[in-house]
C-alpha cells in the first residue's frame, strides 16, 4: 500500500472596501444670520432638507438674562442689547438626523452690515501679543475687551485714541489656548474682532 500525498494551498488577498454611511448618519449643520436695527434673523443651513428646529440664544454662559429660545424655523430675535452671543441651533432633518452646531457671534443694531463692524487682529493665530488697528476722525477713548469663548471678559482697557490710525497690542502670555473675542468701543461706535491663542 503507497503512501498518499495531502497538499494544502494557502493564499492571501487584501482589497480596500468603502463602507457608505447611512443619509441618517450625515447631515450638517449650521446658519448664518443678518442684522437690520436691532432685529437678527437667523437662517438654519444643511446638506439636507431641515424638518425641524431649536433654537438657544443667550448673551452670558453664566446669565439666565437674555436668554431666547424658539422652535420657529429661522426665527427673527429682537436685540436687546450689543455683545457677545451664545448661539445655538438643533436640527432633525427628513433621514432622521439629529445634530446640533453652537457658535459665538457679536451681535451689534449699531450696524446692518457685521462685516463691516469686524477689525483683523496679526498675527492670527498668535502666541504672546495680537494687535488690532482702530481708524478714528477725531480723538476719542478707545475702549476694548476680550471676551473668552464662553463669554466671560479677561481682559480689559482704556486708551485715548488720535485722529487716523491707532495700533491697540493685547498681551496674551495669561490666555489659555482658544478661541477669543475683542469688543471694540469709541464715540458711537462698536467694532469686533476674533482671534485664536496657541
Amino acid at each position: 500500500m503507497s503512501d498518499s500525498l495531502v497538499r494544502f494551498c494557502i493564499d492571501t488577498i487584501t482589497k480596500n472596501i468603502t463602507i457608505a454611511g447611512l443619509a441618517a448618519d450625515s447631515c450638517t449643520a449650521s446658519f448664518n444670520y443678518t442684522v437690520h436695527q436691532n432685529e437678527v434673523n437667523f437662517t438654519a443651513l444643511s446638506n439636507q432638507v431641515i424638518t425641524s428646529q431649536i433654537w438657544s440664544i443667550y448673551k452670558n454662559a453664566d446669565s439666565a438674562s437674555n436668554y431666547f429660545t424658539s422652535n420657529a424655523a429661522n426665527p427673527i430675535y429682537a436685540l436687546i442689547d450689543s455683545g457677545l452671543y451664545n448661539v445655538c441651533l438643533t436640527i432633525t432633518t427628513s433621514t432622521g438626523c439629529a445634530l446640533q452646531y453652537c457658535n459665538n457671534v457679536f451681535l451689534s443694531s449699531q450696524s446692518t452690515n457685521r462685516q463691516s463692524n469686524i477689525i483683523q487682529s496679526y498675527p492670527n493665530p498668535a502666541i504672546n501679543e495680537v494687535k488690532l488697528t482702530v481708524d478714528v476722525a477725531t480723538p476719542l477713548p478707545i475702549y476694548y475687551t476680550v471676551y473668552n469663548d464662553m463669554g466671560v471678559p479677561v481682559y480689559q482697557k482704556q486708551i485715548q485714541g488720535l485722529s487716523g490710525a491707532n495700533t491697540i497690542t493685547i498681551p496674551l502670555q495669561k490666555l489659555k489656548k482658544g478661541q477669543y473675542f475683542i469688543d471694540i468701543k469709541y464715540g458711537d461706535t462698536q467694532k469686533q474682532s476674533i482671534f485664536q491663542k496657541l
